[in-house]
């Protein structure tokens, strides 16, 4: 298979996922790739990663060139978007950057934040 010429650049999630975008997403699913089993790509400053669960069967290796493929074994429509991290700004770069106390909020997970809300209810 041919190399995309923009092979190995930050793959963009596919569309529709609520929330915010992690910091760190899988390359697959768009889902975040903090706390949880990720392989990187095994081309060396490739920032593209994938959960192993991503995978297909027992593929041991993850190679970004294949998340098109990976993406239709999961049945997830979104075609493979590169970020231009080149000439393009950041979609939140009005935002200001996170502190490391919101970094650690935004890695908690779904029953963290939950137990955290109830209290603040309480």
């Amino acid at each position: 298979m041919p190399l995309n010429t923009h092979s190995h650049t930050l793959i963009e999630r596919p569309k529709g996922l609520a929330g915010y975008a992690p910091a760190k997403w899988c390359a697959v699913c768009g889902t975040t790739a903090v706390k949880k089993q990720v392989t990187s790509c095994l081309f060396t400053d490739c920032p593209n990663v994938c959960h192993k669960q991503c995978l297909i069967d027992l593929q041991a290796n993850f190679d970004c060139d294949t998340v098109g493929e990976l993406r239709q074994h999961h049945q997830i429509p979104d075609p493979v978007t590169y970020i231009n991290t080149h000439n393009q700004t950041s979609p939140n770069s009005n935002v200001p950057a996170c502190t490391s106390e919101e970094e650690e909020l935004l890695n908690l997970d779904t029953r963290e934040l939950v137990n955290i809300i109830q209290s603040l209810r309480r």
